[in-house]
C-alpha cells in the first residue's frame, strides 16, 4: 500500500513538470529557467507553494503575491498525473511494461497542455518519448522487436497522413504524430482502440459545440484531450473492448 502512495505522490509531482514541458516547449523556453513563476505577476513561487495539488488549495487557487487567479489546468495535471501512476502500479506491479506506461502518461500530459494551450503537440516532445520508450523496449526485449514496434508507428502514421490528405486536413499533423507514438510505445491493438475512441469521443463533442453554436464547422479545437482519454481508456481497460472485438470477428467463441 504504501507503494502506492509513493507513486500517487511521485506521479503528482511528475504532472507537475509535465505543465511546465507543456507549457515551455512550444516556445521553446528552458524547462529549468527561470524558475516556477505566477503567469500574472512573474514573480518566483515560493518553494512552500511548490507542492503538487495541496499549494493550490491552501491558495485557493490564486497567487500568493498579487493574489490573481491560477488556471485550474495545473492542479488537475498534477493530480491526474498521480492517479495514473498509482493506478499503472495496481495494473501492471514491478514489469518492464509499467515504464512504458509512465513514459506515455507524461507524454500525453504535457500534449495535452500543450495543445489546451497552443494547439500544438511539439514534435521534441513526442521525439524525447519515443527515445524514452525505444530505450526501455530495447532493454527488455530485442531488436527484431523494436523494429516491429517501429513498424507499428510507422503504418499508423501513413493510414492517419493519408486520411488527412483525404480529407483535406480532418486530422492535425502534431495528433497524427501522437496516434504514431502510441502505436509504437504500447502496440498496434491499443492504438487501434485509441484511434476508434478518440473519434467517437472528438466527433460527439464538436457535434454538441456545433449544436450549441459554440463553434462553427471550420473552427478547430484540441484534440489531444480526446486522444489522451481514449488511449488511457485502452492501456488501462481495454481488455473488455478487445474480448468484444474478438468475438465479434470469430477470433473466439
Amino acid at each position: 500500500m504504501i507503494v502506492i502512495w509513493y507513486s500517487l505522490v511521485i506521479g503528482s509531482v511528475m504532472g507537475s513538470f509535465t505543465n511546465v514541458v507543456g507549457l515551455r516547449l512550444p516556445k521553446k523556453e528552458s524547462l529549468l529557467y527561470p524558475a516556477s513563476h505566477c503567469p500574472s505577476c512573474r514573480r518566483s513561487i515560493a518553494k512552500k507553494d511548490l507542492v503538487p495539488v495541496l499549494s493550490y488549495l491552501l491558495l485557493k487557487g490564486k497567487c500568493r503575491y498579487c493574489r490573481e487567479g491560477i488556471s485550474f489546468l495545473y492542479p488537475f495535471m498534477e493530480l491526474a498525473a498521480g492517479i495514473l501512476f498509482a493506478a499503472a502500479f495496481i495494473r501492471f506491479g514491478w514489469e518492464w511494461e509499467l515504464a512504458l506506461i509512465l513514459i506515455v502518461v507524461l507524454v500525453l500530459c504535457a500534449a495535452v497542455v500543450s495543445d489546451l494551450v497552443y494547439m500544438i503537440i511539439p514534435d521534441r516532445l513526442l521525439l524525447a518519448g519515443t527515445g524514452a520508450a525505444a530505450a526501455v523496449k530495447l532493454a527488455s526485449g530485442t531488436f527484431s522487436e523494436l523494429a516491429s514496434s517501429a513498424g507499428n508507428g510507422l503504418l499508423v502514421f501513413l493510414l492517419l497522413y493519408i486520411f488527412a490528405v483525404l480529407t483535406k486536413g480532418g486530422l492535425g499533423g502534431g495528433d497524427i504524430k501522437l496516434f504514431a507514438f502510441i502505436a509504437f510505445a504500447v502496440g498496434l491493438p491499443a492504438a487501434v482502440l485509441t484511434v476508434f475512441l478518440a473519434a467517437i469521443t472528438g466527433t460527439a463533442w464538436g457535434l454538441f459545440r456545433l449544436c450549441t453554436k459554440k463553434m462553427n464547422r471550420r473552427q478547430l479545437f484540441p484534440f489531444a484531450p480526446f486522444i489522451a482519454s481514449a488511449c488511457l481508456t485502452a492501456v488501462y481497460a481495454g481488455t473488455p473492448f478487445y474480448t468484444w472485438y474478438s468475438h465479434w470477428i470469430g477470433l473466439s467463441p
